[in-house]
């Protein structure tokens, strides 16, 4: 075994709504954080369990398990959990949020497969919701067909995720957010969401979020660059020549309207 199972567990539970941490409410007898540890083990797919807490627990008798203190937000206490491992060797992290008991053994060993292929592996579900995005006072409806919810666990190699999260000091709501943040520059990714959304907004979703996966798909297999250094040559008084250095569509189209 060469993969450890950090368990967030520090948060505050403010959206809860209750003066009991959310996750130590019981469910089934126990406290939920002893689920998620409990399958962890069962699981034997790990070599150490992190659990980070702020609070005091009773830890099981299993040798395996360490604690440490989290930190004030959800993003610090996962960056502490893998400052506290990163001279362990351990090849793969899964990452779990302490509130969520309800996963299964066989979805941990369905990750850890498709990891061998991956750097991150996210679990996610559709949606049935009617779904909404606002900006300011404008509102625009989404196509719910290519939405998706990220859960808990996820799992990632371990090196590329320590790298990523040691440069981030922005609030982030789950370690995926930092393989899609490192992709492009926020001006460009605001770029891109933008014409996303106005695609969907006109009903041309064959232009939408539809197209968002294969834009992905593309930055990690390096057919676009999610970091260009663009050129602009003046011509003319009324023609430019710009070298976008294989950015995404948009950013370089963006561009051309306003150069």
């Amino acid at each position: 075994m060469s993969d450890c199972f950090i368990l967030l567990a520090a948060g505050k539970g403010k959206r809860f709504k209750s003066k009991n941490l959310k996750q130590f409410h019981i469910l089934n007898g126990k406290p939920l954080i002893y689920h998620s540890i409990e399958k962890a083990i069962k699981s034997k797919l790990f070599k150490e369990i992190v659990v980070v807490t702020n609070s005091k627990i009773k830890k099981p008798n299993e040798k395996s398990i360490k604690l440490i203190k989290g930190g004030s937000e959800r993003f610090k206490s996962s960056k502490k959990a893998l400052e506290y491992i990163k001279k362990k060797k351990f090849k793969n992290v899964f990452i779990h949020d302490a509130a969520r008991p309800n996963f299964s053994i066989q979805l941990l060993k369905k990750l850890k497969k498709e990891l061998e292929k991956n750097k991150a592996v996210v679990p996610y579900i559709n949606t049935d919701h009617s779904v909404k995005y606002k900006e300011g006072s404008k509102i625009v409806n989404l196509n719910r067909e290519n939405l998706i919810l990220t859960q808990t666990p996820q799992c990632f190699d371990f090196n590329t995720l320590y790298k990523l999260s040691n440069n981030n000091k922005n609030f982030i709501s789950d370690e995926a957010t930092l393989f899609i943040k490192n992709n492009l520059s926020p001006i460009h990714a605001k770029i891109c969401a933008e014409a996303l959304i106005n695609a969907e907004q006109v009903g041309a979703y064959g232009h939408g979020l539809s197209r968002l996966k294969m834009y992905c798909d593309r930055i990690s297999k390096k057919l676009i660059n999610p970091k260009p250094k663009i050129k602009i040559r003046k011509i003319s008084q009324s023609i430019s020549h710009i070298d976008a250095n294989n950015s995404i569509g948009f950013v370089a189209a963006d561009l051309g309207i306003k150069t």
